[in-house]
């Protein structure tokens, strides 16, 4: 299978509000990934010490998966089209159709098995959205938003990402826009995602999110204890230089005053 649609790719700072406003950009709607991420009232704040990521407590500052998706179309009126699949081979069948018939999508996977990110960088995050444009014999062509240009992936490689299983759990999502409404209310959900994101942020609930949790996080940071420093006298006679000055005679260490550390030569004048 040879397929290979024109899509416009664009580097964006977060993958779901990138692939959300890619597609949108290419069913005629002129949406940037700053609007895309502003409709959506994407942003907030969250410090979780209960979910840890390698061993961190989580730390977020926009909303959950899916979530800049679900507001961003919310408040716009546009109907999406979400499919997940049980079977991994049913699911790349169906990814296949979508392309035979012109139809770039949206899939959801893991940074971890995508072949295109070099092995350092890659991490168990199932939550990466990612469009996939094309297909040329058995790899993949897909526009990654946090990559500055398309880039390829083998099917074994995407299968792998899109079923992979764990917290999150991609399940072989895949989205599209199905329904576009001919007059979109920009000012009225501008209005309305404003409104949202300020409640959200003032009126949390919890006391690990928004405000809140910017204080609740703040108060865990002063009560860290700093390292302790070794003394003034310890860290003098620890150093070499001021040891070895010690040991010569009294001209040679005259002359060796320029080599000794600042701590050592306050030491030898007082």
């Amino acid at each position: 299978m040879n397929v290979s649609l024109p899509f416009e790719h664009r580097q964006s700072a977060h993958c779901e509000s990138g692939v959300i406003s890619a597609l949108l950009r290419h069913a005629g709607v002129p949406m940037s990934e700053p609007m895309a991420f502003g409709i959506s009232a994407g942003l907030t704040f969250a410090y979780i010490p209960l979910v840890k990521f390698g061993g961190m407590p989580m730390i977020a500052y926009r909303m959950p998966p899916k979530g800049v998706i679900r507001g961003l179309t919310k408040r716009l009126c546009i109907r999406m089209n979400f499919e997940t699949f049980r079977d991994p081979k049913a699911g790349m069948a169906a990814l296949d159709r979508h392309l035979a018939a012109g139809r770039p999508v949206g899939a959801q996977t893991s940074v971890f098995w995508l072949d295109y990110f070099p092995p350092d960088m890659r991490f168990h995050f199932n939550a990466h959205n990612l469009v996939v444009y094309g297909k040329r014999g058995d790899r993949y062509l897909i526009s990654d938003p946090v990559i500055d240009t398309p880039v390829e992936c083998d099917g074994a490689g995407l299968e792998k990402s899109r079923f992979t299983r764990g917290m999150l759990a991609p399940k072989g999502l895949l989205y599209y826009p199905e329904h576009i409404p001919t007059q979109l209310g920009f000012a009225d959900a501008i209005r309305k995602a404003i409104h949202f994101n300020a409640g959200m942020m003032l009126h949390a609930p919890l006391p690990f999110v928004g405000i809140r949790g910017v204080r609740y996080m703040a108060n865990k940071l002063r009560k860290l204890r700093a390292p302790a420093r070794p003394s003034r006298n310890t860290a003098a006679c620890s150093s070499a230089t001021w040891c070895a000055c010690r040991k010569r005679s009294a001209p040679a260490a005259r002359a060796s005053v320029s080599c000794m550390p600042r701590s050592c030569r306050r030491l030898r004048r007082s």
